[in-house]
């Protein structure tokens, strides 16, 4: 009996462990938002240039998915970026999937007709 209590327990701490090791990684992990602006970035956006428009993650068992939409905004021109990000239930951060920018097309005033 003592040596099933004693297994029963161990396998007690290693789950409780684990679950105290998820809530931290995922309480104190940067922000789905945070790791999009680095990575765009990384891809020669300058940080006051950037601009969120709208994110979403979903969580699941096996970890999270999210989706970050950021204008980037420059002199000559405007685009706008989408990137896929997923994030390890265990992992530290988050991971970009995908990075994607498309022009912002603007109507001129010449095209404009009354």
């Amino acid at each position: 009996m003592k040596k099933l209590t004693l297994i029963l327990s161990a396998v007690l701490f290693v789950f409780g462990a684990l679950l105290a090791s998820a809530f931290v990684m995922n309480n104190f992990a940067p922000s789905p938002v945070t790791a999009a602006k680095d990575h765009s970035v990384d891809q020669g956006w300058a940080e006051n240039e950037l601009s969120l428009l709208s994110f979403e993650t979903s969580s699941k068992i096996a970890g999270s998915q999210g989706t970050v939409r950021l204008k980037g905004s420059k002199p000559n021109r405007q685009e706008t970026i989408r990137v896929e990000l997923r994030k390890s239930l265990f992992g530290p951060k988050w991971q970009v999937v995908e990075y994607s920018a498309s022009l912002v097309e603007e109507d001129s005033p010449e095209d404009a007709r009354p």
